[in-house]
């Protein structure tokens, strides 16, 4: 059984450059202007839920059993590259994260830059950070997440859950996997021009 959190319940922190605010659909949300991000800053939503009260009634939850977290989380940045001379881009990669907490403990994370293709070619060598893979799935392709918080429920009275973003690296600090290419409208090279 659902134990559904309605938005009144949550509460809202931000820091550096970060705002939150409720949509018009009822979804929190976590936004940063289209500007130079510092290390630590972020914005979130938290709230607090009482174990007692999930396993009352219908629900039924016993510790031990498993308790999932399911909520739906999109960005619109993608760490993805194009080829050609008309495609331009700018990908920060390690840098900032959306994050599901509970209790203060980081239970899944991911990139804001995926890749809106995994497994799409990349136009600079991959290491060990890149989100490249095998697959040709949309890495957006099912923006909800399920995450099981079982283990962290049994040993406590309270569930503190945070969804979040966090920048754990500046945007001025560059980054292995960091990829700029600068867009341009023609094919004229400024550099290859004679004198």
């Amino acid at each position: 059984m659902a134990h559904l959190l309605s938005v009144d319940t949550w509460e809202s922190q931000q820091s550096a450059a970060f705002t939150t605010h409720v949509d018009a659909r009822e979804l929190l949300v976590v936004a940063h202007p289209f500007a130079l991000s510092v290390d630590d800053g972020g914005g979130g939503w938290s709230t607090t839920v009482d174990v007692a009260s999930l396993t009352e009634g219908q629900a039924e939850w016993r510790p031990g059993d498993a308790l999932y977290v399911s909520f739906y989380q999109s960005d619109n940045y993608s760490g993805g590259v194009g080829e050609g001379p008309v495609h331009g881009a700018q990908a920060f990669i390690g840098h900032r994260f959306k994050q599901l907490l509970v209790n203060d403990e980081v239970v899944w994370e991911r990139d804001v830059a995926d890749e809106e293709l995994t497994g799409s070619p990349l136009v600079h060598e991959p290491s060990e950070h890149s989100f490249n893979t095998d697959s040709a799935e949309p890495a957006f392709a099912d923006p909800y997440v399920l995450v099981d918080i079982g283990e962290q429920a049994a040993a406590v009275e309270a569930l503190r859950i945070t969804l979040r973003v966090l920048d754990k690296v500046a945007s001025t600090t560059a980054l292995p996997d960091d990829f700029y290419k600068r867009f341009v409208w023609s094919g004229f090279n400024p550099a290859a021009r004679s004198r």
